[in-house]
């Protein structure tokens, strides 16, 4: 029973003051939702973070987890150099998923000694989160989103959920990931019928309280709509189920925030155990 609430959290760089300038006023909706979530995850107390970003290392056949004590990274790309974190990983629990994976036929795991530089799809979230929690306080998983098939996808997110359900840590876990990318003809990659189609879509799917009918949205309009976080949605979901199947708790599901004035979406969820309400 160590899995406490998962997240889903956008990554805009711009939601970071020092890199917005200003400009993160226009998602005043997002960044409370980060705020919200923030202060959500410090009251869980967790031992350990796991997040998944498809900014992280992203391969059509593997699922990557870093390997190591742990990774460092800053924006930057985004020129702010010396603003950054840094994560310690659970080398327990990250050995723990990956045997579990390979014992479920799923190809998973590090494919260096040396782990990827933290990528905006993890500092974003932590920019927040650190002023709530700071990392610290905490050890940390990293995973990269992955283009196997759908019911690898779900098969991994259960092996997630039997290696936390046997840890004795407190895991809280985060999803990273954008949603369509194309909202409107001024955004940066331009406008698809498929945009809203996908951003109305995820919604539904977060207030119905079904994370497992993330897979089932059509995957021309996932295509179409440009959309960078949904095979984690999807480990998330699973997660959550198979969770559920071995606790017999179920989970809250909140949508706490939706918009996309630039053109690309960002949504904000949060998924708590019914039980430590």
């Amino acid at each position: 029973m160590a899995l406490k609430a998962a997240y889903i959290l956008p990554h805009p760089p711009l939601a970071v003051p020092e890199i917005g300038r200003g400009e993160e006023a226009k998602i005043a909706d997002t960044l409370e939702g980060y705020r919200e979530v923030a202060r959500r995850i410090a009251a869980h107390k967790p031992d350990t973070v796991v997040f998944i970003s498809p900014h992280s290392a992203y391969y059509a056949d593997w699922v990557y987890i870093a390997s190591g004590d742990g990774a460092s990274g800053s924006f930057g790309k985004f020129g702010v150099s010396r603003l950054g974190f840094k994560l310690h990983y659970d080398r327990a629990l990250t050995e723990a998923i990956e045997s579990e994976a390979t014992k479920n036929c799923i190809p998973a795991g590090p494919v260096s000694k040396t782990p990827r530089e933290l990528d905006h799809g993890v500092l974003v979230p932590l920019y927040f989160i650190d002023k709530e929690l700071p990392t610290s306080t905490f050890r940390a998983v990293s995973i990269g989103g992955s283009g196997l098939p759908t019911r690898d996808l779900i098969t991994f997110g259960n092996c997630l959920a039997y290696t936390f359900d046997e840890s004795e840590s407190r895991i809280v876990f985060v999803a990273s990931g954008d949603l369509s990318h194309k909202l409107t003809k001024d955004g940066p990659y331009g406008f698809d019928p498929a945009g809203p189609l996908f951003d109305c879509a995820f919604g539904e799917v977060v207030q119905n309280g079904l994370p497992l009918r993330f897979n089932e949205i059509d995957p021309a309009i996932c295509e179409d709509a440009a959309e960078c976080g949904l095979s984690g949605f999807i480990m998330l979901a699973a997660l959550l189920d198979e969770t559920v199947r071995l606790t017999s708790t179920g989970f809250t599901s909140e949508l706490l925030s939706h918009e996309g004035p630039f053109g690309v979406g960002y949504g904000v969820a949060a998924f708590e155990r019914k039980d430590i309400q």
